[in-house]
Formats: structure tokens, sequence, C-alpha cells
């Protein structure tokens, strides 16, 4: 499972993985393989498209 002290060196990088973890999985970091979210995230094309808002397609 995540544990985003390992993987982020950063207050604000752990602070936003733990968002956007949040934000897109519906899930506490701890519940997620970093490989399993990291292998999401770029099947997605990136973090961007899985958080923009503006309803448009990036396909």
């Amino acid at each position: 499972m995540v544990d985003l002290r390992q993987h982020f060196h950063t207050r604000g990088g752990r602070a936003f993985m733990g968002v956007l973890m949040q934000a897109v999985f519906a899930a506490e970091p701890g519940d997620l393989s970093a490989l399993w979210a990291a292998s999401y995230i770029g099947a997605a094309g990136g973090v961007d498209v899985l958080i923009d808002t503006t309803g448009r397609s990036r396909s």
C-alpha cells in the first residue's frame, strides 16, 4: 500500500498526492498500491486528464 512518506519527499508532494488519490480513486493512499496507481495514471495519459474539469474530451 502507498506510504506517501516513502515515495514523496516534500510536504507539498505528499499533500497533493493524498488529495489526488482521494479525489480520483475515492480511497485513502494507504488503501492503494503505488504501482497500480502509477499504472492507472499513466494509462489515462497523466494527472491532468484525470483532474480536468472542463468537460472536453482528450481523445
